[in-house]
């Protein structure tokens, strides 16, 4: 198995720094302008700084549309998935829907709690839920 590994060569690594950058360009496209640009990367960036005990990092997705890639989604290092500016984003959509979805613990809908495995209520009315399913007026 081959690997390859981008490596920074700044010695002492901190927050935000860049750990290496994956890039996707059409450079010698004849159109020029928005063609040449870098139409996507991935690219990983130091949490905090790097340390004998922390290497935290976040992968950053990049796309572009009619400008150079900008960061759209991060993993964190937890395992956190989220966009990373306060635009909206879509998953899914009409024709290419997901099939499910598994929550474990909160699950909010337009920034309100919608179910809640801890109280065991589904909704802004609070309906129980009992065995993942929901129960409105006490009939499952």
């Amino acid at each position: 198995m081959q690997n390859i590994t981008l490596q920074s060569s700044d010695s002492d690594l901190t927050q935000n720094e860049e750990l290496g950058r994956i890039a996707f360009a059409a450079s010698n496209d004849i159109s020029g302008s928005d063609a040449i640009l870098v139409g996507a990367s991935i690219y990983a960036i130091a949490e905090s700084e790097f340390t004998i005990s922390s290497n935290a990092t976040s992968i950053i997705f990049a796309t572009a549309s009619s400008e150079t890639a900008s960061a759209k989604l991060k993993i964190t290092s937890a395992g956190d998935f989220y966009p990373v500016t306060t635009r909206v984003y879509d998953i899914g959509g009409p024709s290419n829907e997901f099939q499910r979805a598994y929550v474990y613990d909160t699950f909010y809908l337009n920034g309100t709690v919608f179910i809640d495995r801890q109280t065991q209520t589904f909704g802004a009315d609070g309906y129980a839920l009992a065995s993942g399913v929901i129960v409105d007026g006490g009939t499952p």
